[in-house]
C-alpha cells in the first residue's frame, strides 16, 4: 500500500501492522464513546416496540419490579407495531429502485442501462429486498438501520466474482465514524463491523491467531477479550492517494505523461480515495484486503437526525409515542384489575329458598347450571314471597375507559397516523376527504421513505463504482431488465469505448460493454414494482374495453398481454392475426426495420372482409327471423320464403367463415415462407461483407 496516506497513522509516528492496529483501537473506543448514548436510545426504542406480555419491555424496571412483589396484573397492549408496519409494509410493497443515468460526453445510455440491469441482478440475485426492508424496521422502530454491499465468488468452482446486497442482522454492531455529515454515511473516512466471537470458534478459524489472557486486557485491549468471547471487527478505512492531474495540449487529462511527450497546460494535485479493508482482533490483523472504490461499501438508514450541543440525536417512529403507549396499558391494566376486583353480585331471597339445593346456590358464581330451583316462601299473612333476585354489580368508572380512549389518540397523535392511514372508517365521509386524511398520514412519515431512498442511492453509487473492478475480465453479465426478464451483456475492460457493436467468430454482430469508461450517476424511483404496474394497467385496460368494447378489436393483443396468467402470451399472439389492415400495416420489426409482406397483408385484409360480411349477414339473418315472428304463419308461401332465404344467408356465412379460415392458414403459411426468405437473404448478405480470414475480428472470450 506504498503511497497511501492516513492521518491518524502518520500522528502516531508508527509504521506497519502496528501502527494500522493502534489506529483502529484507538479509533474503535472514540466512536464507541461518541456513539454510546445514540446507541443505547435505539436499542431501548428497539426493545419497546417488541415489548409484549412475556418480556414486559414497555413496562419501567421500578414499576414492574413494585406490581411483581404485589402480585397485581401487568398488561401489554402493544399497538405501536400497527403504526410502524404502515410505513415499512408500504416499502415493502414500493422499495426504491435505482436508476443509473450518464453523465459526461463518454458515458452512453446503453452501457448506463446495463449498469441498471446489473443493479437489479444484485437485488435478485442477493434478496437485496429483504436486506433494505431490514434496514427499513430499525430505522423507524429505532431510528437507525444498515445494510451492506460486498464482492463475492459466483460459485465454489469459479474465480469470478458478483456483487451482492447483505442485511446486517443487528445494528448496533456498527461503529461509524463520528464526522459523518450524510444521513448515508457516504463521507464517512472509517468503520467497524464487530463480533463476538465464542473463544473456541475463534480458535478453529484462526488457528495461528494471538490470544490474550483476558484478565490481564487493559487499555485499548479492554473489552476485546472476554472469559468465552473475543471480539472480532471488521475495519474499513478510507486512504488516499496524492497525484497531479494534468491536461495535455491535446485537450486529453491524465495523471501519466503523455505518449507522445506532448507538454502539459495546466495540472493540480489531487486525491485519489481507496478503501482498505482489515479483520481485527484486539491483538493483531488476522485478514486484509484493498477495495478500489472511493466509498465504504455500507449504508447507513437513518429516521430522524439532529446535532444539539455537540451531540447526536437520533429518533424512530417509537420514540415519542413511547409514554402515550405507556398510558395506554396503565388504563388498560387498571380497567382489567378493577373488573377482577369487583366480587360477583349474589343473589337476595326470603330466608329457606334454598333448603335443599344449597350446592347449586352455593357455585351459582362460580358454574353455569343449567336452572336453579328454589323452594316458594310464604309469609305471615299467607301471601307468596317474590323469587330470589341477583343485585346488580358495581359499576366501573367511566374515567377508565375515557382514559384508554385519550391514550389511543395520543399514539395516534404522536406517529402521524390517525384512523384514515390505519385503514379504520373516520369521521370523513367523502373520498376526498379520506384521501386528504390519508396523504396527511404519508406526509407525516415520508422522511423515512426519502432517507431510505438516498441509502438505495448510495448503494447504486457503490455498484456502479465497484462493479468495472469487480467484472474486471472479459466475460459475459447477467442483467435483469425492469419486468423481470433475463438477458446477457458481454464485458470487455480492455476496450477504449463504452459500447462498440464487433463481429464474433461466428460472424454475429454483437454489442460489447466497458464499464471502466466514463461517468455514471444515480437515481432512485419509489413506486410500485413492474408487476404491480402491470396489473394496474390490465384493470385499468379492463375497463377501458367495458366502455369501448370495440378496443378489444383494435388493440386486444396488448390488452391481453398484460394480464398475469398462464397463456396470456399465446393468446395475444393470435389476436393480433385479426387485427384491421392499417394497423397491421403500421407495425414492423423495429430490431430489422422489415416490411409486412404483402401476402399476409393481403390475407389479413381478406380476414377483416370475411369479418365484415359476417356481421352484415348475421344483422340480415336476425331482421329475417324477427319478421317470421311477426308474421305469426299468417302466410304460409311468405313463411316458406322467408324460411329459404334465412337458409341461404347460413349458407354464406358458413361459406365466409371458411374463407377467413383459409385467410388465416395463408397468413401462416406466407410467415413461414417470409422468415425462410429473410434468413436466407441474411446469410447471403453476410457472405458477402465477410471480410479475409486474416483481417477478421473476432471476440473468441465469448464464443
Amino acid at each position: 500500500m506504498d503511497g497511501v496516506t492516513d492521518p491518524d497513522m502518520e500522528k502516531s509516528g508508527k509504521t506497519g501492522d502496528q501502527a494500522i492496529l493502534d489506529t483502529a483501537l484507538k479509533r474503535f473506543e472514540r466512536a464507541s464513546s461518541y456513539w454510546a448514548d445514540v446507541r443505547e436510545s435505539v436499542r431501548d426504542d428497539m426493545k419497546f416496540l417488541l415489548g409484549d406480555a412475556d418480556n414486559n419491555w414497555q413496562w419501567p424496571d421500578w414499576a414492574a419490579a413494585q406490581r411483581r412483589d404485589d402480585k397485581r396484573p401487568m398488561l401489554t397492549i402493544n399497538r405501536l407495531p400497527q403504526h410502524t408496519a404502515q410505513v415499512t409494509n408500504e416499502i415493502r410493497q414500493n422499495p426504491p429502485q435505482a436508476k443509473v443515468l450518464p453523465v459526461d460526453d463518454e458515458a452512453d445510455a446503453d452501457t448506463a442501462e446495463v449498469f441498471t440491469g446489473i443493479i437489479r441482478h444484485c437485488w435478485n440475485n442477493s434478496d437485496a429486498t429483504f436486506a433494505i426492508a431490514h434496514a427499513a424496521e430499525w430505522q423507524v422502530g429505532g431510528g437507525l438501520g444498515y445494510f451492506r454491499v460486498l464482492a463475492d465468488f459466483v460459485h465454489d468452482g469459479s474465480l469470478d466474482q458478483d456483487l451482492t446486497i447483505k442485511q446486517v442482522l443487528d445494528p448496533l454492531s456498527v461503529v461509524d465514524d463520528p464526522a459523518i455529515q450524510t444521513p448515508t454515511g457516504i463521507d464517512r473516512r472509517f468503520l467497524f463491523l464487530t463480533e463476538d466471537m465464542p473463544r473456541e470458534e475463534f480458535r478453529e478459524e484462526y488457528p495461528d491467531a494471538e490470544e490474550v489472557d483476558f484478565s490481564s486486557s487493559s487499555g485499548t485491549h479492554s473489552g476485546w477479550w472476554q472469559a468465552d468471547t473475543v471480539r472480532i471487527a471488521e475495519y474499513y478505512v478510507v486512504k488516499s492517494d496524492k497525484k497531479t492531474l494534468k491536461r495535455y495540449a491535446d485537450g486529453s487529462v491524465s495523471d501519466k505523461p503523455h505518449p507522445y511527450g506532448l507538454p502539459h497546460v495546466e495540472s493540480r494535485d489531487v486525491s485519489s480515495m481507496r478503501v482498505c479493508w482489515y479483520k481485527i482482533s484486539g491483538s493483531e490483523i488476522l485478514d486484509r484486503r484493498e477495495i478500489d472504490i472511493p466509498f465504504i461499501p455500507v449504508c447507513r438508514v437513518v429516521g430522524s437526525e439532529k446535532l444539539i450541543d455537540g451531540k447526536r440525536v437520533v429518533k424512530g417512529m417509537v420514540r415519542n409515542a413511547k409514554d402515550a403507549q405507556r398510558m395506554y396499558n396503565f388504563w388498560s391494566t387498571s380497567y382489567t384489575e378493577r373488573v377482577a376486583l369487583v366480587p360477583k353480585a349474589p343473589f337476595v331471597g326470603p330466608r329457606g329458598f334454598a333448603e335443599g339445593y344449597e350446592d347449586k346456590w352455593r357455585t351459582s358464581a362460580t358454574k353455569n347450571h343449567a336452572y336453579l330451583e328454589y323452594n316458594p316462601v310464604v309469609d305471615d299473612n299467607g301471601n307468596t314471597m317474590p323469587p330470589p333476585q341477583r343485585q346488580p354489580g358495581a359499576d366501573i368508572p367511566a374515567g377508565l375507559m375515557q382514559g384508554m380512549m385519550l391514550a389511543a389518540d395520543d399514539i395516534k397523535a404522536t406517529t402521524g397516523q390517525h384512523d384514515a392511514s390505519l385503514g379504520a372508517q373516520s369521521n370523513e365521509t367523502s373520498g376526498r376527504a379520506i384521501m386528504a386524511r390519508q396523504r396527511e398520514g404519508d406526509v407525516s412519515t415520508f422522511h423515512f421513505i426519502d432517507n431510505l431512498a438516498k441509502a438505495v442511492e448510495f448503494c447504486g453509487r457503490i455498484i456502479v463504482a465497484w462493479a468495472p473492478k469487480v467484472y474486471d475480465t472479459r466475460r459475459v453479465a447477467r442483467i435483469l431488465g425492469e419486468d423481470g426478464s433475463q438477458d446477457f451483456a458481454k464485458l470487455d475492460p480492455e476496450q477504449q469505448v463504452p459500447s462498440q457493436e464487433m463481429r464474433d467468430e461466428n460472424g454475429k454482430i454483437q454489442t460489447i460493454y466497458n464499464l471502466g469508461v466514463g461517468r455514471y450517476d444515480v437515481t432512485t424511483t419509489t413506486g410500485p414494482t413492474y408487476t404491480t404496474k402491470r396489473a394496474e394497467a390490465a384493470e385499468f385496460m379492463t375497463t377501458l374495453t367495458q366502455s369501448d368494447p370495440t378496443l378489444m378489436q383494435r388493440a386486444g393483443d396488448i390488452i391481453v398481454r398484460n394480464f398475469d396468467m398462464p397463456g396470456a402470451e399465446e393468446l395475444s399472439k393470435r389476436l393480433k392475426l385479426f387485427l384491421p389492415p392499417n394497423v397491421t400495416e403500421a407495425e414492423q420489426d423495429e430490431g430489422e426495420g422489415v416490411q409486412i409482406p404483402p401476402e399476409i397483408r393481403q390475407a389479413a385484409a381478406q380476414i377483416e372482409q370475411a369479418n365484415q360480411m359476417l356481421d352484415a349477414k348475421a344483422q340480415e339473418l336476425a331482421q329475417m327471423q324477427q319478421q317470421l315472428q311477426q308474421e305469426g304463419g299468417s302466410v304460409a308461401a311468405d313463411r316458406a320464403q322467408l324460411q329459404a332465404a334465412a337458409d341461404k344467408l347460413q349458407s354464406e356465412m358458413r361459406e365466409f367463415e371458411l374463407r377467413k379460415q383459409l385467410a388465416i392458414k395463408d397468413i401462416q403459411l406466407a410467415e413461414a415462407k417470409f422468415a425462410q426468405h429473410v434468413q436466407t437473404a441474411k446469410g447471403e448478405i453476410e457472405e458477402l461483407m465477410e471480410p479475409p480470414e486474416a483481417q477478421e475480428p473476432t471476440q473468441g472470450a465469448y464464443a
